[in-house]
């Protein structure tokens, strides 16, 4: 199984040669909810999905040729019709009815697609990857789209047709980019371009997006080290979409607050000479992986066994420091 870590060092040519759905599962790897996902059945799954819309949609085809006017004369969404029907009517592809009231909760399986493959159905986070996953087995040219609070497919031919694709249980739609600008996704155009919202995502893009998922599962688990630094990946894959920097620093701000609850009193200042050698690609600030680094140094050092008596005796000394206690420690980190 590939380790999403590994894929935030690969080249666009190297990501555009992995499957979506590898991508996506992968970015699940240790969230809970996810830790018996079947993986290979997972992609077992969709090849066989594949292979079956691919063996519908060449017999219908007659329905086209008689009908053309009904689907716009597109033969391109004539075919994501039949793979969308199939794999609704087929194989039980659809919504989780338990997740769309607004004020549910979603948890791993609703945004990441094994929810959707193998368990009570999937959101608007994770079916138009599976769709995306589909598509792009036959060829289809299928994107991801991202808009505010919603997640679209989009077929995209380098020079040719270009539609976006809106699925729910009664039909599926190809609204204009403006549906999503207005309405329950109203936009401005300040946020369009900082997000980067209704821009066809490229390979990078689509792991970022995955990752800020996967963050925003672990900041809900109160796992902030972990959330920070899924955060920090997405920044560093996709720098010009502010969203991600903005919730790295919001991150690291509510983890630098935990820590330094968990510091005695007369703590010793401690110096971090940091690493010549980079931990992030130099898309990302130094001065934000120095912060990450810098929270990181503090938290280990005060979980520390070797210290803990130290800070137990700060804690006890009632104002008077120890005389065996440092005013300064360094900490030089090699890697």
């Amino acid at each position: 199984m590939l380790h999403w870590k590994s894929l935030c060092l690969l080249t666009v040519e190297e990501l555009a040669m992995l499957d979506v759905a590898e991508v996506n599962l992968a970015c699940a790897e240790g969230l809970p909810g996810a830790e018996s996902v079947p993986y290979a059945e997972c992609i077992d799954r969709l090849n066989h999905y594949a292979r079956c819309v691919r063996h519908h949609t060449e017999r219908r085809m007659p329905d086209f040729h008689d009908q053309a006017d009904k689907y716009d004369r597109s033969e391109a969404k004539f075919r994501i019709v039949c793979m969308i029907s199939l794999l609704q009517n087929a194989f039980g592809i659809r919504y989780n009815p338990a997740k769309k009231p607004m004020d549910v909760p979603l948890d791993t399986a609703d945004k990441f697609i094994h929810g959707a493959l193998v368990g009570d159905g999937g959101t608007c986070a994770s079916l138009p990857v599976v769709y995306a996953a589909v598509g792009r087995r036959l060829g289809y040219p299928l994107k991801l789209v991202s808009c505010k609070g919603h997640l679209i497919c989009r077929w995209e031919e380098a020079s040719g047709e270009r539609f976006n694709i809106e699925v729910n249980d009664t039909g599926i739609d190809d609204p204009p980019d403006d549906n999503y600008r207005k309405g329950m996704y109203e936009t401005s155009s300040w946020e369009e371009k900082a997000y980067c919202y209704l821009q066809s995502k490229t390979p990078k893009m689509e792991l970022a997006g995955f990752l800020k998922e996967r963050g925003l599962h672990l900041l809900k688990e109160e796992r902030l080290r972990e959330a920070a630094e899924s955060f920090l990946w997405a920044s560093s894959l996709v720098p010009h979409n502010e969203m991600y920097s903005l919730l790295a620093n919001r991150t690291m701000t509510a983890w630098k607050g935990m820590v330094w609850e968990m510091r005695p009193p007369q703590a010793p200042e401690i110096t971090v000479f940091y690493p010549l050698r980079r931990r992030w690609p130099d898309t990302l600030p130094l001065a934000m992986e120095h912060w990450f680094i810098l929270i990181e140094t503090m938290e280990s050092t005060l979980k520390r066994p070797l210290y803990q008596p130290w800070w137990e005796a700060l804690r006890r000394s009632q104002g008077y420091r120890p005389y065996n206690i440092p005013t300064k420690m360094t900490v030089r980190l090699t890697s």
